[in-house]
C-alpha cells in the first residue's frame, strides 16, 4: 500500500493538490545475498496496481471556486533498493501513473481529462 501527494497545476486552469492511495503488487529479484543480507543486498523490483486519486483544484480565477474529483488510476513503478544494513535500504525508482480524470464543471464548461504522470522517487525504507 502506498500513499503519495503531489501538486496539481493544469495548464492555464488553476492549481491544486493530488492525493493517491495505491495498492501495489511487487515483483523483485534479490542479488548479492550472504549471511548478513539473507534477502539480498541489491534488489531490483517492479510494482504495479490500482489507485484511487483525489484531486483538489482551485478555479476561483475562472468563477469555479474550489472543486474535488475522485478518480481511478493505474500505477507501474520500476526501481532498485540497496540495503545499507539488513533493515535499512535506499534507492531510486521511476513511477508512471495514469489517472482516468479529473472531471470538473466550471459554469457551462465540462472539463474531462485523462492524466499521464511520471515521477522520479528517492526512497528510504525500514524493513521489519
Amino acid at each position: 500500500m502506498d500513499f503519495t501527494w503531489n501538486q496539481f497545476k493544469p495548464k492555464n486552469l488553476g492549481s491544486g493538490d493530488q492525493f493517491a492511495l495505491s495498492l501495489l503488487a511487487r515483483l523483485q529479484y534479490p542479488l548479492m545475498g550472504d549471511d548478513t543480507f539473507t534477502s539480498g543486498r541489491f534488489v531490483p523490483f517492479l510494482m504495479f496496481g490500482p489507485a484511487i486519486v483525489w484531486t483538489n483544484s482551485d478555479f476561483s480565477n475562472y468563477g469555479g471556486g474550489s472543486q474535488t474529483s475522485t478518480n481511478f488510476g493505474l500505477v507501474a513503478e520500476v526501481g532498485v533498493e540497496f540495503f545499507i544494513c539488513p533493515q535499512l535500504s535506499i534507492g531510486p525508482s521511476f513511477r508512471y501513473r495514469h489517472v482516468f480524470g479529473p472531471n470538473y464543471e466550471i459554469g457551462p464548461v465540462d472539463i474531462d481529462t485523462n492524466l499521464n504522470q511520471f515521477m522520479v522517487i528517492g526512497r528510504l525504507a525500514w524493513h521489519f
